[in-house]
């Protein structure tokens, strides 16, 4: 029963600060001409990588609990890799002329810096 009061509680959580990130970027984007839904787009990119990837920045520069070397590289390269997929996505609402062999492209190299790290840590520990 604790389980299912922690999804909740995260649950609401979440969605309190998606409408407050959606609440922002409509408020911001009308002053661009974005429309709602380029809103909604904008404010999910910023909720599922921008806030994961400032997390891992804050890894790999403070180090929280005894993080190796290692590890805060690893979280520093994972954030580059969020930070240039939700680039990669932004581009392409936003820029009309993005190609779609550039937009894979950058898809493709966002996640080899996102995912790679993972599986350097996971074959290299101690």
């Amino acid at each position: 029963m604790q389980f299912l009061f922690e999804i909740a509680i995260f649950l609401l959580i979440g969605s309190v600060a998606f409408g407050i990130v959606f609440g922002i970027t409509s408020v911001v984007g009308s002053q661009f001409g974005f429309s709602s839904d380029l809103a909604f787009v904008f404010a999910f990119i910023i909720f599922a990588f921008w806030l994961p990837a400032f997390a891992n920045i804050h890894t790999a520069i403070h180090g929280g609990e005894g993080e190796s070397r290692p590890t805060r590289v690893c979280a520093a390269i994972t954030a580059f890799g969020m930070l240039l997929c939700s680039a990669a996505l932004i581009a392409l609402k936003v820029l009309p002329g993005m190609s779609w062999p550039v937009f894979f492209s950058l898809i493709a190299v966002s996640q080899v810096f996102w995912w790679a790290p993972v599986f350097y840590l996971d074959t290299h520990r101690a």
